[in-house]
């Protein structure tokens, strides 16, 4: 029997988590609260490293960087250049000090005895023995301890886990994300791993997570905060027999030691950022616009250059549509759209008849509301036309029935309390399924699934939403469909910037407690194409299939809405965590 099969439903998961005191970085907390928070699991351990040291170590980051297996005199900066430049830039919240003191009151904490040679956190002889008879099924590790240690390694039931950042998520340059911004790259990753030796491991959990050009701070908190609750997540697959990667071949992983940034480094990404702000305000904005054409969406998929669409004129630069989707009502073609006029910042819904021009003038409001309106995914189930209009900032995700084009009957919540991006309905082997990102959840890099049995619900979450982190495929980005009984599902490739291209994953397992896709195929657009900015919806109804599409817009109104942006990323205020 694996280690992965071993564990039941009346055998709770016993971890451990090795971190520097219990004052830690926000996201440290985020991991353990996330643990503590899945049923099948009993935190019984702190293997506190404080005492190692002399005192808290709070503020780092990526700790496996900073106590790499390397003598500390040869990490150290010849000048403290980039804790000068930390002092004037915005703190990344990942890294604000919480006190978990009350929270971990009655927890058993088990001090580390000292430092191997090379200067790295161990648990010595006695530490090493405590921890076997504490009978720990994982060790999560948040610190510093080493890992070196085979008896270490080998007395939990699933092993050692950790995060590694940078690279293809085996490990990158200290501080974390420095080396990408530097490098104009418009991801970093990150994975969790089960360590199997000094510089071997079984990747766990991974994630793409999008670079913010001109703002660290930001970039480091979407990459830490979003792949904290990773070890829940994988307990939650242990719990729900889905965890049979952790039985995986190990593979190499770079342990190679980081230095902090000298004053060449701290100047190359400074300039790198500056350089990524002023190509953001001088860049304009995406006004967007729709192509229709008369193909199905197979074939538009098989040859997206090949596809010819009819694209909607726009009559000025403050407005534009978006998030099209074809539907038939009472046998008639109309078209269901975003209408977005930027002064107000307000999308509506809005129709026309597919059997008139593709013009302004032949565009109705249909749906309004306080908040802002947009993707007006439409599907047909029993003979009836049914719409999920993203409505995040109403914090739920409502079912209407389409009678008319005005004609919006609101038939169900489908799930209240919640701020859905782009919800998507799907029937797929005898049950339903709801795709979407949300808004307060890394809404490009997130995504989560709920499922019910009738479309009318009961829906419920997934067992591990989100499901998938990965910022190049994982927003909803129109009409699912299915080939020979396999779904494909149209995703967003944000990595960059919003609505780059679409993108086309193959679901490749899908049950309420499992989810794997892989991406297939992508439509971007030609560089001749007249909206070739980008684009980020696909959707289809019979042999009508639309996209959208942008050009950049670059004039006084646009820049000064480019320079808001820019600055609430420099004030740290772009990433949102539940």
């Amino acid at each position: 029997m694996s280690d992965a099969d071993r564990h039941t439903e009346d055998d709770r998961l016993r971890v451990a988590v090795a971190c520097s005191g219990l004052q830690l970085p926000a996201w440290q907390a985020r991991a353990i609260r996330a643990l503590r928070g899945v049923e099948s699991v009993t935190l019984t351990m702190v293997v506190d490293e404080s005492p190692a040291t002399g005192r808290a170590e709070p503020i780092h980051l990526d700790p496996g960087r900073r106590l790499a297996a390397v003598p500390e005199a040869t990490t150290a900066p010849p000048w403290p250049v980039w804790d000068g430049w930390q002092r004037l830039t915005p703190s990344p919240g990942a890294s604000t000090v919480l006190d978990l003191t009350d929270e971990l009151a009655g927890i058993e904490r088990l001090p580390v005895q000292g430092r191997d040679a090379d200067g790295t956190v161990a648990l010595g002889e006695r530490g090493r023995a405590a921890l076997a008879d504490a009978d720990i099924d994982v060790l999560v590790r948040l610190g510093g301890l080493g890992l070196g240690d085979e008896a270490v390694l080998s007395t939990p039931t699933y092993g050692v886990w950790e995060f590694r950042y940078g690279g293809d998520g085996q490990g990158g340059s200290w501080p974390p994300c420095v080396d990408e911004l530097r490098a104009g790259e418009t991801v970093t990753h990150a994975a969790l791993w089960r360590v199997t030796g000094p510089d071997s491991g079984v990747p766990l959990r991974r994630g793409a997570f999008p670079t913010t050009a001109y703002s660290w701070p930001a970039t480091v908190d979407r990459l830490f905060m979003g792949s904290a609750r990773w070890p829940a997540a994988v307990a939650v697959d242990i719990a729900s027999g889905e965890a049979g990667y952790l039985d995986g071949e190990p593979v190499q992983i770079d342990r190679e030691a980081g230095r902090e940034p000298g004053v060449g480094g701290v100047a190359r990404l400074a300039f790198a950022q500056a350089r990524a702000g002023w190509d953001l305000l001088t860049s304009g904005s995406g006004v967007w616009s729709i192509g229709v054409t008369d193909s199905p969406i197979e074939a538009v998929v098989a040859d997206p250059a090949g596809t010819d669409f009819e694209w909607f004129p726009l009559p000025d630069s403050r407005r534009f549509v978006a998030d099209p989707f074809p539907v038939r009502i009472d046998g008639e073609p109309y078209l269901l759209f975003e209408e977005f006029p930027f002064d107000t910042a307000k999308g509506v819904i809005s129709a026309l008849s597919l059997d008139d021009d593709l013009s302004f003038d032949n565009t109705e409001v249909v749906l309004e509301q306080p908040f802002h309106l947009s993707y007006p995914y439409a599907f047909v189930h029993d003979g009836s036309t049914y719409v999920t209009p993203e409505m995040a900032e109403g914090n739920e995700i409502r079912l209407y029935e389409l009678h008319g084009p005005t004609e919006w009957d609101h038939v169900e919540t489908l799930v209240p309390d919640v701020m859905g991006i782009d919800p998507t309905v799907v029937r797929h082997d005898g049950r339903w399924w709801l795709f979407f990102t949300l808004l307060d959840d890394l809404p490009e890099t997130n995504l989560h699934v709920y499922h019910a049995p009738t479309l009318r619900g009961e829906w419920v979450p997934h067992a591990n939403n989100p499901v998938k982190t990965d910022v190049r495929s994982v927003r909803p980005a129109g009409t699912p469909w299915t080939e020979d009984g396999t779904l494909y599902r149209p995703g967003q490739y944000c990595a960059g910037g919003y609505g780059k291209r679409v993108v086309v994953n193959r679901v490749d397992r899908l049950t309420p407690t499992a989810f794997e896709e892989t991406v297939v195929g992508e439509l971007a657009p030609g560089d001749d194409d007249p909206y070739a900015g980008g684009r980020h919806t696909l959707a289809a109804n019979e042999d009508v299939t639309v996209i959208d599409g942008y050009h950049p817009v670059v004039d006084t109104y646009h820049t000064l809405r480019r320079a808001r942006i820019v600055l609430r990323g420099l004030s740290n205020r772009l990433p949102r965590f539940p």
